[in-house]
């Protein structure tokens, strides 16, 4: 049988993960730090957002992680920068 660790910052060893949609292409999946640092708000805002419905939602990658699509997040700055 198989254990499976916590996902903690000593055990992880990048921010960003290929996760396959398709035979063809790759979606990279950003962990938080990766988020945080991409779009330059804390990772309290970044959550507060979320629950606002103000900042794209991550995915539960296992029970103790969440990312998100790299399209995703450069999709919320694009929109971002056309406000202006």
């Amino acid at each position: 049988m198989h254990s499976l660790s916590a996902d903690t910052d000593s055990n992880r060893s990048d921010d960003l993960a290929p996760v396959e949609t398709s035979r063809s292409s790759h979606t990279k999946i950003l962990r938080k730090p990766a988020v945080v640092e991409r779009v330059g708000l804390s990772g309290t805002t970044i959550w507060r957002m979320v629950r606002d419905g103000r900042f794209p939602a991550p995915l539960q990658l296992s029970e103790n992680a969440v990312g998100w699509k790299e399209s995703d997040i450069e999709a919320w700055l694009a929109s971002r920068q056309a406000r202006k």
